[in-house]
């Protein structure tokens, strides 16, 4: 095989197929559902964030690949001679299958748009690329053709590079966590009103005064994933799952008529955060936010206008502050404590407004899985509530009290999936039946009932 292409060229083949192939296909193919969720506009950024994301985690390998391919073809030894010429020829076969499994991955989902199939399984799919892959790498021509397509990929690499730009202009209004330009220094927008679909002027855009009252309690606001009332013993569950807070309740008061706006986290947090209805905040999808002007009178806004010390615990990162556009209220966050963090991190939507939605990708989606096999198995901690409770205890022991506080908690526990850390694990079924992640994650059939009766008292035991 001839050496015509110089070592660094040789090594970024997979990373421009990635970069230029990959991720702009896998993109086009999804841009009908982000446009359920997102303006037009927002597709520049949501693109860039993918291309970010991707790129710090490629260009270090491609590097390192540089560097090997360099020092094995210095080396004038036939057997490093045979390893560079080989290692040549696994870089040109990744290249070539990367490009055959995304285009055979798109053409499904178009196909699956205008209500048409692929008659090929995603085994199949991954046969075929890895035979395209091996012939590219094997054969003069099957290197010819993938050098071919490589001046369109680094073009491609080349606009999503550019597309970086857009980033600081799309980024949260006001900063993020613990952010120098306070949120009491930020006018209050006015909502739109008027004209059907329009959400109508709110009674909270009046900000709460620091003096409005002599007496300003301090504030713990606690929510609960997937929790449901008629699985607590509060409300008459006939197991004791929350002893706890059927003592508090006995000198508190209790709603016995409080519902969900929504079903899932971002339309339900959104709401009880703005105290608005999902259709007026608008955050009806799991990757997106409530709109900024209530976002600007949510509880949080209008606490830290008020004076108070404000601070959040984040498990689920859909429901995290940063992720809800809310960051900037608060002074102190303790982000994504839960036993396994993927890019969809409270952490990261801090700096990256659509990392959510981009870690939706398939690309990205391949990291989130790769990262979990190196992790290997969470052991039940997936969900663990004393990595939250932890640091919201530490840090309302160690703030400052010369002003009021308000603290808000997000458990993850009771999401799936139901296996959880010791001591809790078998507390209502002692049977050695679903006691890990993996035989206690939902799938659709557990959506299609396709459980037995036994089944279903055991998972909801756990």
């Amino acid at each position: 095989m001839p050496n015509d292409l110089r070592a660094w060229r040789v090594a970024a083949l997979p990373a421009v197929a990635i970069l230029g192939i990959a991720l702009p296909l896998t993109f086009a193919s999804h841009c009908e559902q982000y446009l359920y969720d997102f303006r037009a506009v927002d597709l520049l950024p949501l693109y860039a964030t993918a291309w970010l994301i991707l790129a710090a985690l490629i260009v270090p390998c491609w590097l390192i690949l540089t560097g090997v391919l360099k020092g094995l073809e210095a080396v004038h030894r036939p057997a490093a001679a045979l390893v560079a010429r080989i290692a040549r020829m696994v870089l040109f076969a990744l290249a070539a299958a990367i490009v055959v499994a995304t285009v055979i991955g798109c053409l499904r989902i178009w196909l699956h748009t205008f209500h048409g199939t692929l008659p090929l399984s995603a085994d199949a799919a991954l046969v075929i690329a890895v035979l395209a892959g091996i012939l590219a790498g094997l054969t003069a021509r099957g290197r010819s053709a993938t050098r071919a397509i490589m001046p369109i990929a680094v073009a491609c690499t080349a606009a999503g590079l550019l597309s970086l730009a857009s980033l600081p202009a799309f980024g949260w209004p006001g900063g993020g966590v613990g952010s120098p330009t306070r949120a009491s220094a930020i006018a209050l927008p006015r909502p739109p009103t008027g004209g059907t679909g329009q959400a109508q002027l709110m009674q909270t855009a009046t900000p709460l005064p620091a003096g409005a009252s002599p007496v300003r309690p301090n504030i713990v606001l606690l929510t609960i994933d997937a929790l449901s009332a008629p699985h607590m013993s509060l409300y008459g569950y006939s197991r004791p799952t929350t002893p706890q807070l059927a003592q508090f309740a006995e000198s508190a008061e209790t709603f016995d008529r409080a519902y969900a706006n929504a079903n899932f986290t971002t339309p339900g947090v959104a709401t009880i955060l703005t105290s608005t209805l999902p259709w007026t905040n608008r955050a009806l999808q799991l990757p997106v936010w409530p709109l900024t002007y209530t976002r600007r009178t949510s509880l949080p806004a209008v606490l830290d206008r008020a004076g108070y010390r404000t601070g959040y615990v984040s498990t689920n990162a859909i429901a995290g502050a940063a992720k809800q556009g809310m960051g900037q209220y608060f002074q102190f966050a303790s982000t994504d404590r839960i036993g396994r963090v993927t890019l969809c991190a409270d952490g990261l939507s801090q700096y990256l407004r659509y990392i959510c939605a981009a870690s939706e990708l398939s690309p990205l989606q391949e990291v989130d899985d790769l990262a979990a096999r190196l992790r290997g198995p969470p052991h039940n901690l997936e969900h663990d509530p004393r990595l939250a409770i932890g640091p919201a205890l530490h840090w309302l022991r160690t703030v400052d009290r010369s002003k009021p506080i308000f603290l808000w908690v997000h458990l993850f526990a009771p999401h799936a999936p139901y296996a959880t850390p010791a001591p809790w694990l078998g507390r209502f079924d002692a049977s050695e039946q679903d006691r890990t992640v993996a035989s206690t994650q939902p799938h659709w059939g557990w959506i299609q009932s396709r459980l037995t009766q036994p089944q279903v008292h055991v998972l909801e035991a756990r």
